[in-house]
């Protein structure tokens, strides 16, 4: 029985490039800290795949990318959250990258209308 993880790591293998037009949004040098953990991927060596795995995983809504350990010369994990953060669970973390699926990006000519409509 594969996991979830286990499966988004073997369509990671047969993948192409990373596609940045999959990803919502990417910050530099921050972490954020929302919502539950649902995932975490070693040996992922670009934000752009971390952003890819979270847009493959339905229950991914966030993600962080970068080192696992202090003291990595080389960055390498992905942490995928259950929720997108507040502003308040941003925080400035140099050599971190984190992102929201371009699944969570809603176009604004995509919103609902907020215009009451009259009846004659």
């Amino acid at each position: 029985v594969f996991s979830m993880c286990r499966l988004l790591a073997v369509f990671l293998l047969h993948a192409r490039t990373a596609n940045s037009d999959l990803c919502g949004s990417l910050e530099h040098d921050k972490d954020y800290r929302s919502g539950q953990s649902v995932c975490v991927r070693q040996n992922v060596h670009k934000p752009e795949i971390c952003c890819e795995a979270c847009e493959a995983n339905p229950k991914c809504k966030a993600w962080t990318w970068g080192f696992e350990f202090p003291g990595q010369h080389r960055p390498s994990s992905c942490y995928m959250k259950s929720e997108a953060p507040q502003e308040s669970q941003k925080f400035h973390m140099p050599r971190l990258v984190s992102g929201l699926p371009a699944r969570s990006i809603v176009p604004s000519a995509f919103e609902p209308t907020s215009k009451a409509t009259r009846s004659a």
